[in-house]
């Protein structure tokens, strides 16, 4: 039987096979993707997680976040709870602090809870998060390889709690996006400042400062310096100088005992293993993601995925939101473009 032969009677034979043809396998995989990634949505926010749709509550992401802007507007330490502060929940070992961001985030909330209502800050943040985040995730289906469609299809319960959540992760994905094209597209400066300001929002993405360095952009790590250090000024002038010294322990007991048992060291001591072997397991994803990018040097957009994967797991704190993190990793593998460096993204 000839190959046309068996093409007709495929056809005749396989319910739908001219439909799926005559949209063309990428695209139909796109609606699905598209209708699955809405569906998780629509299910967490009016069956499973209905109480995300209250952001103002203590305890979500965006109440915190209030809440730090609330306490350097009042005057009152950043990392612990005076009198008067709005009720932040903690949950030792895990969460000992009321904000685990650096300061430049409740920097930026200080004028947000110094000109508008816990409310109206509150409910803006979640709509500007909702809106930016979903339309980057359904821009990067709708122009994206199978490669990257089946991705976002596996993230899609991260997906689906990040936007509800109004964590800065739902802002921090799109810029690390955007920094991917922007390096790729002559504008290596902004992709690095705007590495930068991730970093100064999360301290993570700073990893992928060497993904720049191992490009040999000059301009992307220039960006990301300036970048850096306007960062700095501003978290100074917005906050002070002890929360900035408070914040590095924050990171010392997040890094030795606030570990979750998503991440790597939670894995590790989950196996029954103890001091120092958590602490070593994130030494020793660091420096394998650190020899990975330099290996793939000649091909950056493999390069950036291991960048962005070392990113998201050589940290303590890992949850299902964390995963959204993996998001920009996805970036390079877009349907129609083909890269210089000889990397042709999967077209499906």
């Amino acid at each position: 039987m000839t190959h046309s032969s068996f093409a007709v009677l495929g056809e005749r034979d396989v319910p739908g096979w001219r439909v799926v043809r005559r949209i063309g396998p990428l695209r139909l995989l796109r609606y699905v993707v598209i209708a699955y990634v809405v569906a998780h949505v629509a299910r967490l926010a009016f069956i499973e997680g209905s109480f995300l749709l209250d952001p103002v509550q203590p305890g979500t992401d965006i109440a915190n976040y209030y809440a730090g802007g609330q306490r350097l507007r009042d005057g009152h330490p950043l990392y612990e709870l005076s009198p008067g502060d709005w009720p932040v929940p903690l949950a030792p070992p895990y969460v000992t602090v009321p904000l685990l961001s650096p300061p430049l985030m409740a920097v930026i909330w200080r004028p947000l809870a110094t000109l508008l209502s816990a409310d109206a800050s509150i409910h803006l943040w979640f709509v500007v998060v909702l809106t930016v985040f979903l339309a980057t995730v359904l821009w990067q289906v709708w122009t994206g390889s199978g490669v990257r469609v089946l991705g976002i299809a596996v993230l899609a319960p991260a997906i689906a709690l990040t936007a509800l959540s109004g964590d800065i992760n739902g802002l921090l994905a799109p810029l690390l996006i955007a920094a991917w094209y922007w390096s790729r597209r002559r504008r290596q400066a902004a992709g690095g400042a705007a590495i930068a300001v991730a970093a100064a929002l999360k301290l993570t993405p700073a990893f992928l400062a060497w993904w720049l360095v191992v490009e040999r952009s000059g301009r992307g790590v220039f960006g990301f310096a300036i970048g850096l250090i306007a960062c700095a000024l501003v978290s100074l002038l917005g906050s002070t100088l002890a929360d900035h010294v408070a914040y590095l322990d924050v990171v010392a007991h997040t890094g030795t005992i606030g570990y979750t048992p998503w991440s790597v060291p939670g894995y590790v001591a989950a196996f029954g293993l103890g001091d120092p072997w958590p602490q070593a397991s994130l030494v020793v994803v660091a420096l394998s993601g650190t020899v990975g990018v330099w290996a793939l040097r000649a091909r950056p957009a493999l390069a950036w995925a291991v960048a962005v994967g070392t990113m998201v797991f050589a940290t303590p704190v890992v949850h299902l939101i964390t995963l959204s993190l993996l998001l920009p990793a996805l970036a390079p593998f877009d349907a129609r473009r083909v890269e210089a460096d000889g990397y042709r993204a999967v077209d499906g």
